[in-house]
């Protein structure tokens, strides 16, 4: 047992008794291992006020296990509350981290998208982050398209949560390191998405019968801010390719994480987002014109003047 393998002996067996007996064994006892007294605080009348119970953890190497560790000690302690137990050890902050990390990161998510995320219990309590909260009002009012603001919130929706979908294959765990270095690269997706969605709506094509007028905005688009975004996301590539080399885990994670944020943003931003535009113009003028079609057939109807009546 746990009290056999404390290497007591016959010590333990005088005191385990009745709580009379265990109140007159104990001083003997603490005699005997001095060192214990330190874990024990009495009052004024000599009884026992609170006691300090020290145990040993093993095999708890990830940051889950001690998760799920704080989560079955704390459980205990709330299944007996008659005895006004509190457990506590500095391992349990990197639980407390590990328990609000995921719906803290989401809720950031929801957040930079300009979406209302669900609170979930601390999050309650959280202050809403304010770095991209307002950023669907401020597209809608520098884009002249009010279609072009969902679609910068889907987009960077679609970076974020594909850059959490790779993270485990890379070794990146969800820790407070790589949230906040989530947080901070969404500015990129923000940015390469709307240059895109401003160039593409802002495109002034000629009349041309000869090629599609949504296939004449993508080409237009790519070929004004196309490559400019490859610059500005090799530029980035380059600056942080150095932090490769350092064998630390947070420098790790700062690069691992913004490489996944610029390589999703250059796809959605060079592919899936113009051929979204593209696609969205296209019905744009095909209901504009079954519209106009429409009035066409209506047959006009006569004017009736009013005649001043005498």
């Amino acid at each position: 047992t746990y009290i056999e393998k404390l290497g007591f002996g016959d010590a333990w067996s005088n005191v385990e008794e009745d709580e009379e007996s265990f109140a007159e064994n104990l001083h003997g006892f603490l005699m005997a291992n001095d060192k214990f007294s330190y874990d024990i605080l009495k009052d004024s009348n000599g009884s026992t006020k609170a006691f300090r119970f020290t145990t040993g953890l093993s095999n708890v190497s990830t940051d889950e296990l001690i998760y799920r560790c704080a989560t079955w000690i704390r459980g205990l302690c709330d299944d007996n509350p008659q005895y006004g137990f509190s457990t506590y050890t500095p391992l349990w902050n990197l639980a407390d981290q590990f328990e609000i990390m995921w719906p803290q990161t989401i809720q950031d998510l929801y957040i930079s998208i300009g979406l209302v995320g669900i609170s979930q219990q601390v999050l309650v309590r959280e202050v809403l982050c304010s770095i991209s909260a307002v950023m669907l009002c401020v597209a809608m009012l520098f884009i002249p398209q009010p279609l072009c603001a969902p679609l910068i919130g889907v987009s960077i929706a679609s970076v974020a949560f594909g850059v959490l979908g790779i993270m485990p294959y890379l070794g990146v765990n969800l820790d407070a390191t790589s949230m906040i270095t989530i947080a901070m690269s969404v500015g990129f997706s923000v940015d390469f998405a709307a240059h895109v969605s401003y160039a593409f709506m802002t495109q002034k094509i000629t009349d041309n019968s000869q090629e599609n007028p949504s296939f004449s905005r993508l080409r237009a688009t790519l070929g004004t801010v196309g490559w400019p975004i490859m610059q500005a996301s090799l530029s980035v590539l380059l600056g942080i390719s150095s932090l490769s080399f350092v064998d630390s885990y947070v420098v790790q994670t700062c690069f691992k994480t913004v490489i996944l944020v610029i390589t999703f943003g250059i796809i959605h931003a060079l592919l899936f987002l113009p051929l979204v535009l593209m696609y969205a113009h296209k019905t744009y003028l095909a209901c504009a014109a079954s519209h106009r079609r429409s009035q066409k057939k209506v047959s006009p109807t006569k004017k009736v003047e009013n005649v001043q009546k005498f």
